[in-house]
């Protein structure tokens, strides 16, 4: 990664460090989606999956060891929701959103 590049990661992720929610190990934002896929109505801020790993890998990606354990716990939550049921249809997916406030 170049010095450039590196800059520009650590500035993006200044940006995201407000929205993480340590009690959750998920960021917290501002609930959208195209309208399908999610039953969630009337909700203002959500802790979206995709997000939350967008995060851990720019944490990861810093190769920041102060940040490793935030990215660590941020995984071990994303994976604790995929669903693990074999009799479920929905068997092997993860939720779009974990909670919604």
């Amino acid at each position: 990664m170049t010095l450039n590049h590196k800059q520009s990661l650590l500035g993006e992720l200044e940006r995201w460090h407000p929205e993480y929610d340590p009690e959750a190990r998920m960021v917290l934002k501002p609930f959208s989606t195209p309208g399908y896929h999610t039953t969630l109505k009337q909700v203002t801020h959500t802790h979206p999956t995709l997000a939350a790993l967008v995060y851990a890998l720019g944490l990861l990606d810093s190769e920041d060891t102060a940040y490793l354990q935030r990215a660590e716990d941020i995984l071990d939550k994303v994976i604790s929701l995929q669903d693990q049921n074999k009799e479920h249809a929905t068997y092997g997916i993860w939720p779009g959103f974990w909670r919604s406030l």
